[in-house]
C-alpha cells in the first residue's frame, strides 16, 4: 500500500493437510475473537510442548482460563489479561495454569491494584528455614 508503512512478521503454522507452512502477516492484524486466540493459542501450544511435554495439563488449563473469562466477562479483558500473563512469563515465569490473581484483579474485575502494600513499612520480619537444605526466607 502506498503511503503507508507496514510491519511484518512471519507466522508459522501448519496448512489444512498437515504440512508445515511459514507466511507474513501484517502486525496491525489483532487477535479479536476467542475462536482466533485459541487457534493462535494451540499453533504456540505445539511448539511449546515439543520442548516442554510435562506442561501440557498447564495449558490447557490456561485455555479453559482465557476461554471462560471471555465467556463471562464482557469486552476483550480476557485479551488484555491474556496478553499480560504471557508478557510477564518472560522475566517471571508462572506456571500456566495459576491464574495471576493481581493481573486478574486489574484486567478482568477492573478493581485497581492497591497503591500500597500493608505492612511494608512494618519492621517485622518473618524468617522460615527449610530443614534439610540451606534454603531460607526472610
Amino acid at each position: 500500500m502506498e503511503g503507508k508503512d507496514h510491519q511484518q512478521e512471519t507466522l508459522i503454522g501448519f496448512d489444512e493437510r498437515g504440512h508445515f507452512v511459514t507466511k507474513l502477516k501484517s502486525l496491525s492484524e489483532k487477535i479479536m475473537t476467542t475462536e482466533q486466540w485459541t487457534d493462535a493459542f494451540l499453533v504456540y501450544s505445539s511448539f511449546y510442548l515439543s520442548a516442554h511435554p510435562y506442561r501440557t495439563q498447564d495449558l490447557l488449563q490456561y485455555m479453559f482460563v482465557i476461554r471462560e473469562a471471555a465467556r463471562k466477562h464482557d469486552g476483550d479483558k480476557w485479551r488484555i489479561y491474556d496478553e499480560h500473563f504471557r508478557l510477564s512469563q518472560g522475566t517471571f515465569f508462572t506456571p500456566w495454569s495459576k491464574t495471576n490473581p493481581d493481573l486478574w484483579l486489574r484486567c478482568i474485575t477492573g478493581v485497581n491494584k492497591p497503591a500500597t502494600r500493608p505492612f511494608a513499612d512494618s519492621q517485622a520480619k518473618m524468617s522460615i528455614y527449610f530443614p534439610g537444605t540451606s534454603l531460607q526466607c526472610q
